[in-house]
């Protein structure tokens, strides 16, 4: 009680400094007061501020905004879970906090820190695994699939996590987290030629998809819940991939109905997934001017790594040859400038 009430004055104390920064005062204060409550609602306080990040990192510039509010929340979370009262308190803090870890990794990717995104995802592998809760394991290792795929990282790597993913989950009521590795393989195979093995993901994924309730797009990092336009935006990049372009056609059509305009960055992956397709039936033409009106139309602030590996697979798509070598180079060459100045 005493000390209590001695962190109390101090943190008064810093209050009236002139000067000082308030947030490390409030902050004692508030950590104070919520451990003196009955009852113990923090994991549910936890749940819902991740649940805010994930949103905000669907649709606002990953450094600008996102970034900075994450590690201060992932410092708040750290001192939550070393305070907490038990074993069994303190796991349940780990379900928000892997969660909070895998944004931070997803962040780092998308700002194109690869080395950081990957020893965060360890972390989010790391936090997701002591929470003891498998649907969290689930979609932790789904979402580094699908990161590590952006990241050209090797197939083999975004393979083995979203293999480990799958297993996890197993066949009986796997539920939506499994969704996202799912996404994740069936690319990569696009990725690597297995056609047959791609597709066939997809006609998987189709059924599981069937069972869940609807929900919206902006629930695309819930680990519940797997929207149609995650569905569709899978279907966009694999069936472009394996040539099945009138169902390509179809699926992007389908995304950029359900995509809201808040959603920037997943519009402009859709676009640029149709430019990969107008380049391998050969209108290389065409398939340029669509990437670069894609990529005037978007932000500097969200150019992030996944739009530019999208953007990159335009030029590789087009055909060899002298015809369009020129325009293909200069792409190039737009695509290996800072996403600042030229790209605004």
């Amino acid at each position: 009680m005493n000390e209590d009430r001695r962190h109390f004055l101090a943190s008064l104390g810093l209050l009236g400094l002139g000067g000082t920064s308030h947030v490390e005062a409030l902050e004692h204060l508030r950590a104070a007061f919520t451990q003196a409550l009955p009852g113990d609602h923090r994991v549910e306080d936890w749940e819902e501020i991740a649940w805010e990040h994930g949103l905000a990192y669907l649709t606002s510039p990953p450094e600008e905004v996102v970034l900075p509010n994450l590690a201060a929340d992932l410092t708040a979370i750290q001192a939550a879970i070393r305070q907490a009262s038990d074993e069994a308190l303190r796991r349940r803090l780990c379900s928000p906090g892997g969660r909070l870890a895998a944004l931070v990794a997803m962040t780092t990717g998308a700002l194109g820190d690869h080395r950081q995104a990957r020893d965060w995802w360890a972390a989010a592998r790391h936090a997701a695994d002591a929470s003891g809760d498998r649907d969290l394991q689930v979609w932790v290792r789904g979402y580094e699939a699908m990161s590590s795929l952006y990241a050209r990282r090797p197939l083999k790597v975004v393979l083995k996590r979203a293999e480990e993913a799958i297993a996890i989950a197993g066949d009986r009521r796997p539920g939506a987290a499994v969704l996202e590795a799912m996404a994740a393989r069936a690319q990569a195979l696009a990725i690597g030629g297995d056609r047959a093995a791609a597709e066939k993901t997809v006609t998987a994924m189709n059924r599981l998809f069937e069972a869940l309730p609807a929900s919206s797009a902006d629930d695309r990092l819930s680990v519940t819940a797997w929207p149609e336009t995650a569905l569709r935006h899978t279907q966009t990049f694999v069936f472009t991939h394996t040539g099945h372009m009138r169902a390509a056609d179809q699926a992007a059509a389908a995304a950029l109905s359900l995509y809201p305009d808040s959603m920037p960055r997943q519009r402009a992956q859709i676009r640029l997934l149709q430019a990969v397709a107008l380049a391998r039936q050969g209108d290389v033409r065409a398939a340029l001017q669509h990437a670069h009106q894609t990529l005037d139309g978007l932000n500097a602030d969200q150019q992030t790594t996944g739009i530019r590996r999208v953007a990159a697979m335009v030029a590789d798509a087009a055909p060899a040859g002298r015809a369009h070598a020129a325009a293909v180079a200069e792409y190039r060459e737009r695509l290996a400038l800072p996403a600042t100045g030229s790209w605004m």
